[in-house]
């Protein structure tokens, strides 16, 4: 063999080498960069640090045969907190078939100091109250291999290893018709880095529906559009008729009818406690109409969820105008008669046993209020509404809270139960001489009838 031959054969050699050395760091590369999706193979993992589970780590092949739902979560994602109970019940109910674990989020993403003592103490907490029977995983490096952000994400798995869905949550129902192989409706989860595809982009400095915003556009000189609203459309929180009429434009994406009506009657359907309507008018139309049913929403397939667009000209844009278009247009449509009456209406009120008033007046110093929904509160020089105010955000499905103790100094108080726990909370506030009672008043509603 000539020189040159030796040369090029060894040159050939060292190239193949090299490449021979590169495959498992190339097939490593791909993997880090493999991310669940629904109808392939979940990509392999390894989670540590597991809790009630015969394993403290395990591994996707240690779940075969089996189906697996990997619920991600965070501390100050209370739905997923919310949602504890109810996959605890799925848990014990599918035992044989199904196995969950939840992967809590352990790291510092939230502030300097670590998680991992914190949301372990929050999950303890939260076993012994709630009887959870569900494995716990605290290790956050799936977060970053599976590029997790916003919580609840949850992943679907069968028993052959398949991503069968990827959402935010899971009903009984839905899971039991996976199972039986049907493929139910799952509203759609969003790594960190991924565009939310299902949506049309939604610019809220134009009008819905031109210029291809939102949906298909159409040019007009007035309008008034409603709409149903599908997953090819646009969707956003809107503001109050309030916010938007001296704009002349006042948009809904999105919205069930009962909301509609409240725009349309009180220019919103909500209010937070200390506004002027909290406790005078009550949120929820009261429906006396003999068929219920087109009030039922579902967020996920859009079944009665409709988009509304009001453009009015800059000379007809007041409020009174807009609120008119808007009754005229739903009772065009949807036909019901609807009056805004005074009823009586349940609420929280909040007295205090005499004897307890000086004991609550504040000391004097500083003021400081440290609360979290799961840990308690404690208040030095603080207005009873700050405290009433928190307990409100946290039980916004409850009738309004009304201070009537007829304290106008500021309180100090402590109280050692969870915000989202009302009947701790009642427990916590009787200790400290304030009674929380559920009494009734006259109060604004929305009738809707036939």
């Amino acid at each position: 063999m000539s020189r040159i031959n030796k040369i090029k054969l060894t040159k050939l050699l060292t190239i193949l080498l090299i490449l021979v050395k590169l495959i498992p760091a190339i097939a490593q590369l791909k993997t880090a960069f493999t991310y669940p999706e629904v109808g392939t193979l979940c990509p392999d993992f390894t989670a540590s640090n597991i809790e009630y589970f015969p394993k403290n780590k395990v591994e996707l092949k240690d779940f075969k045969g089996k189906w697996l739902i990997l619920d991600f979560w965070n501390r100050r994602c209370g739905v997923c907190i919310a949602s504890f109970p109810k996959l605890n019940e799925m848990q014990k109910d599918l035992k044989e078939d199904v196995q969950f674990l939840l992967i809590a989020y352990n790291g510092s993403k939230y502030s300097h100091q670590p998680d991992d003592k914190i949301i372990r103490s929050l999950y303890e907490k939260l076993r012994l109250k709630y009887k959870l029977e569900l494995a716990v995983a605290f290790d956050s490096t799936l977060f970053t291999q599976f590029d997790i952000g916003p919580c609840p994400y949850i992943v679907i798995v069968d028993d052959r290893g398949i991503v069968r869905g990827i959402t935010t949550h899971i009903e009984s129902q839905k899971l039991k018709d996976l199972l039986a192989g049907l493929n139910p409706p799952l509203a759609r989860a969003y790594r960190s880095h991924e565009e939310n595809s299902s949506e049309a982009s939604y610019n809220p400095s134009l009008p819905f529906a031109t210029f291809s915003n939102g949906t298909a556009d159409t040019n007009f000189i007035y309008r008034s559009l409603l709409s149903k609203w599908s997953e090819s459309m646009a969707s956003t929180s809107p503001t109050s008729i309030n916010e938007s009429y001296n704009h002349g434009r006042f948009e809904l994406l999105k919205t069930d009818i009962a909301s509609l009506y409240a725009y349309a009657y009180f220019g919103r359907p909500f209010w937070n406690y200390g506004d002027s309507m909290y406790g005078r008018y009550w949120e929820t139309p009261i429906l006396e109409a003999s068929d219920t049913t087109p009030f039922l929403f579902d967020s996920v397939t859009g079944k009665n969820l409709y988009c509304y667009s009001l453009i009015v000209p800059p000379n007809k844009a007041t409020y009174e105008h807009m609120q008119s278009v808007m009754k005229g247009d739903l009772r065009n449509y949807f036909g019901y008669k609807v009056d805004v009456e005074v009823r009586n209406m349940p609420y929280w009120s909040l007295t205090v046993r005499e004897e307890f008033k000086g004991k609550l007046q504040t000391k004097g110093r500083p003021t400081t209020f440290n609360a979290t929904p799961y840990s308690g509160i404690e208040g030095e020089n603080i207005q009873i509404g700050r405290l009433l105010s928190f307990i409100a955000i946290y039980n916004q499905m409850e009738p309004p809270f009304v201070d009537e103790t007829g304290i106008d100094s500021n309180i100090d108080i402590t109280l050692n139960s969870m915000a989202t726990d009302l009947p701790e909370i009642k427990q916590e506030l009787n200790r400290n001489g304030l009674l929380l009672l559920k009494k009734e008043r006259p109060m604004k509603v929305i009738v809707i009838r036939d």
